[in-house]
């Protein structure tokens, strides 16, 4: 088992969090925001505080990129005065070699070759001087553009600090003049019933009523019947797969104000689930709906840093990013920040014990892929005694829950 290539194969299921099976009226409350959505925004429209944050986080984005471009150019000359300096060296050894020869020298004629030789080497150290000027000269210039965009990067993380305050601040009461929208309308009395039913018709697998409940609460203004009418149709639940329908329930869901529409929405992006794939957009989604709360988005966002999918790469941002989706509650946070602190990523050492309890807590969540890194650690003795049976029975859990891949580790202990 190879855990850097865990953290990949997580793509294609960060946004099952937000599954249908995972809500319900007595599960999601806490983790709704009924906050409004401003939407998307075309030209000539009021500049809202959500589009300020947009617009910040595409500035914070391009100065971490800069700094990640003037970082590399200052390793590049760092290697090159280096280079230069050993030519140096080289070519004055060259000097006193030729030096030695000429005043060893008993002839005229070994003089003269002696002084032509010495003449060369002294050239030689010359050229070989002037470049090693040039690189310390592009080595200081480098040194000065990192320290620029460094700054810039200071400056760019308060503008987009400042813009996600203001994106977050109940928004003032809109003057008769001001074209911004209304908060969406509480969904009506009938519309709730409808939700309740339609939550009650699908845990029942009466997916076709389900379906008829939701569609009757998102015309009442519901929100989430928006988000699980997407859910359904990008299961299949109902109805045939259909993802050109979920990705409109999901973008109506987010525009109602549902943060979890949201997230699901740059899921969409991500993967190109009923919309072409852009990940820079889904990273604009997965930082609002963060920001509204969803831990499930925090963690998308990082694994987007992780991989460098529509921001820089950036594994120390990555790594604040899982530990905070791990702190509320997030399994695929607490499951990355073990592969993190296995892999020595993000600014942390390679630390086992702490890779261990990250995995043990994503474990007593019963989280598949952590039954199987709790019995890998087993089997290696790496922070805790080694033990093939212990191993086992992990490797035994993650079969049983459906992760397959651990069933090659069950056959190599001889379970």
């Amino acid at each position: 088992m190879k855990s850097r290539n865990r953290l990949g194969a997580q793509v294609i299921v960060i946004g099952l969090a937000l599954s249908i099976a995972a809500h319900s009226p007595a599960n999601t409350s806490a983790n709704r925001n009924d906050q409004p959505s401003d939407g998307v925004r075309g030209f000539g429209s009021v500049q809202t505080p959500q589009d300020d944050l947009n617009n910040k986080f595409i500035a914070l984005s391009a100065a971490r990129q800069a700094v990640d471009t003037k970082t590399s150019a200052l390793k590049r000359a760092t290697g090159k005065v280096k280079l230069c300096k050993s030519c140096v060296r080289s070519s004055q050894g060259g000097v006193d070699y030729a030096q030695k020869n000429l005043d060893n020298a008993h002839s005229d004629l070994e003089r003269t070759t002696a002084q032509y030789f010495l003449d060369r080497a002294n050239d030689d150290l010359q050229k070989t001087q002037a470049k090693l000027d040039d690189a310390t000269n592009d080595l200081q210039s480098a040194q000065s553009d990192l320290t620029d965009a460094q700054n810039a990067l200071d400056s760019a993380q308060k503008e987009y600090d400042a813009a996600r305050q203001a994106a977050a601040a109940p928004a003032s009461k809109p003057s008769q003049t001001d074209p911004s929208p209304a908060a969406p309308a509480v969904p009506s009395d009938s519309a709730t019933l409808s939700m309740q039913k339609g939550v009650d018709a699908w845990k029942a697998g009466d997916f076709k009523a389900a379906l008829g409940f939701y569609q009757t609460a998102a015309d009442g203004g519901s929100a989430y019947a928006m988000f699980d009418l997407g859910a359904m149709y990008q299961n299949g639940q109902g109805d045939a797969v259909d993802l050109a329908t979920a990705f409109q329930w999901y973008k109506k869901s987010s525009d109602a104000g549902a943060a979890i529409g949201t997230s699901q929405l740059g899921f969409c992006y991500l993967n190109g689930l009923g919309v072409d794939k852009n990940y820079f957009q889904a990273a604009l989604l997965f930082q609002k709906s963060s920001d509204a709360g969803v831990a499930a988005s925090t963690r998308s966002l990082g694994f987007m840093y992780d991989r460098g999918l529509g921001v820089p790469v950036d594994a120390n941002e990555a790594f604040k990013l899982f530990l905070k989706a791990a702190n509320a509650g997030d399994l695929y946070g607490m499951f990355d920040i073990g592969v993190y602190y296995e892999n020595g990523k993000g600014g942390v050492g390679i630390d086992y014990s702490e890779a261990m309890k990250w995995y043990r807590k994503a474990a007593d969540a019963q989280f598949p892929q952590a039954f199987r890194a709790v019995g890998f650690y087993f089997e290696k003795g790496w922070s805790v005694s080694k033990d093939n049976e212990e191993a086992k029975r992990w490797y035994t859990k993650a079969v049983a829950a459906g992760y397959k891949d651990a069933e090659a580790d069950l056959k190599r202990l001889g379970g």
